[in-house]
C-alpha cells in the first residue's frame, strides 16, 4: 500500500483546474448540506454523513473495490434517507404538546393588572415584550434564564419590570392561566428562513419570530416601546400594530378563550371593537 503522504501529492499533481472546480462544487453542496441537517437541535445527523464520507474515502484508499462501490451505490439511498429523517425531526421540532387548560378560567383580573403594568412600565422608559402560552405548551420552544412559577398579581410586575434582571429584547412568559413562568426567555428552536414569507425578510429578528411561532403555536405576542405608547400584537402569524390598552384586552381574552366558545383561533375577527371597554 502507498504511503498516505505520497498518495495524496501523487493525486494533488494529477489535478487539473477543471478537477478543482468540481471538488470546490461538491464540498460546497457537502458543506451546505450539513448545515441544513444541523438544523435539527434534537438529533444532529450531521456525524452520520461524515462518517459515511469518511467510510467511503477510506474503501477507496486502502483499496477495498467491492466495499467501495457498495458505498458509492448506496449513497444515493443513504442521501434520501437522512434527508427523510430530517424532515421528519423538523416536522416534530414545530408540533407542541397541549397544556391542560381548566374549562373555566377568568382571564379578566391578570390580563388587566398585565396590561396595566406595561403601562406603567413605559413611563419608565422600559420597553415590554410578552408570550402568553395558550393551550400549545412552549416548552420545546423557548428556554429561560430566569425560571418562575407565580401568579400574576401587581407587586409581582411591579419587581419584575423595574428589575436589573429583566432584560431588553428578551420574552416574558406567561401561560393562559396567568402563571408567570420565566423571564429574560428566548426561542431556542431554528428555523429555515425560507420558511418565511418574502415581506418578512426585512423585519427585525424578533418580530420575524414572533410570525413564525404564533403560526406555528397558538400562542400570542405583545410588545410595547416607550417610542409608540401603543401595543402591537402578533396572533396566529399576523401582526397588529398601533392598538390601544383597550382594544389589546379584548383581543386577547378574546384568543385566549376562543377555543372554549367553539371558535377556533384561527377563524376569530380581532378587527371587532370591544362592546364593553376595560380601563387598563
Amino acid at each position: 500500500m502507498v504511503p498516505i503522504d505520497s498518495y495524496f501529492t501523487h493525486i494533488i499533481q494529477l489535478l487539473t483546474f477543471k478537477d478543482l472546480l468540481e471538488i470546490l462544487f461538491f464540498t460546497t453542496v457537502l458543506y451546505r448540506f450539513s448545515l441544513w441537517l444541523k438544523k435539527d437541535l434534537h438529533k444532529n445527523l450531521v456525524p452520520y454523513l461524515y462518517t459515511y464520507c469518511s467510510a467511503t474515502a477510506l474503501a477507496y484508499y486502502l483499496p477495498l473495490p467491492t466495499v467501495s462501490s457498495f458505498l458509492l451505490m448506496g449513497a444515493p439511498v443513504a442521501l434520501v434517507l437522512l434527508v427523510v429523517i430530517h424532515q421528519e425531526m423538523l416536522q416534530k421540532n414545530f408540533v407542541a404538546l397541549k397544556n391542560y387548560v381548566p374549562a373555566k378560567v377568568d382571564h379578566t383580573d391578570w390580563l388587566e393588572t398585565l396590561i396595566r403594568s406595561s403601562l406603567v412600565t413605559i413611563n419608565n422608559n422600559k420597553s415590554i415584550r410578552c408570550v402568553i402560552e395558550s393551550t400549545d405548551s412552549l416548552k420545546e420552544f423557548i428556554t429561560t434564564t430566569l425560571v418562575l412559577n407565580a401568579h400574576v398579581k401587581q407587586e409581582l410586575l411591579d419587581i419584575v419590570f423595574n428589575s436589573p434582571s429583566c432584560t431588553p429584547d428578551t420574552l416574558i412568559w406567561i401561560n393562559a392561566e396567568g402563571n408567570l413562568k420565566g423571564l429574560n426567555a428566548h426561542w431556542c428552536v431554528d428555523y429555515d428562513e425560507d420558511w418565511l414569507a418574502h415581506d418578512m425578510h426585512h423585519l427585525e429578528k424578533w418580530k420575524q419570530d414572533a410570525l413564525f411561532f404564533t403560526q406555528k403555536t397558538d400562542a400570542l405576542i405583545f410588545n410595547i416601546t416607550p417610542e409608540t405608547r401603543t401595543f402591537e400584537l402578533i396572533v396566529n402569524g399576523k401582526s397588529f400594530d398601533d392598538v390601544n390598552a383597550p382594544h389589546v384586552l379584548y383581543m386577547i381574552k378574546k384568543h385566549l378563550s376562543g377555543d372554549k366558545k367553539g371558535d377556533t383561533h384561527d377563524n376569530i375577527d380581532f378587527t371587532q371593537k370591544p362592546e364593553k371597554q376595560h380601563n387598563a
